[in-house]
């Protein structure tokens, strides 16, 4: 596939599937695959024409302020600190946790 068919892509279904299938912060990322470095899909994501406010998370006029940025993460981890302890051993302990200990975090069966 070439940056063209990647550009077009993007424009003919994501933009439209986004629109009505995805929730108003979600953010859109890519691997930097050669299609998606491309000259180009960069001008094409540049363009404000391309762009809608859902495509990439909240409008910029709506993009959260520090402190509520603190306050999600202060949320977030308060949510985090109430999982038992006993269901986080129970993950660290699992044969696929091992597995990934093991190979060092590269790949494996599972």
């Amino acid at each position: 596939m070439k940056g063209t068919d990647y550009r077009d892509i993007l424009r003919r279904h994501m933009l439209s599937y986004a629109r009505v299938h995805m929730p108003p912060s979600w953010l859109f990322q890519q691997d930097n695959d050669p299609k998606q470095t491309a000259k180009l899909t960069k001008r094409w994501f540049r363009h404000p024409r391309s762009m809608s406010t859902s495509f990439f998370g909240q409008p910029r006029a709506q993009i959260s302020t520090p402190m509520s940025i603190y306050d999600e993460l202060f949320q977030a981890i308060q949510k985090w600190v109430q999982i038992p302890r006993a269901t986080i051993l129970g993950l660290v302990e699992s044969s696929r946790m091992r597995a990934v200990i093991k190979a060092k975090s590269y790949a494996t069966k599972y």
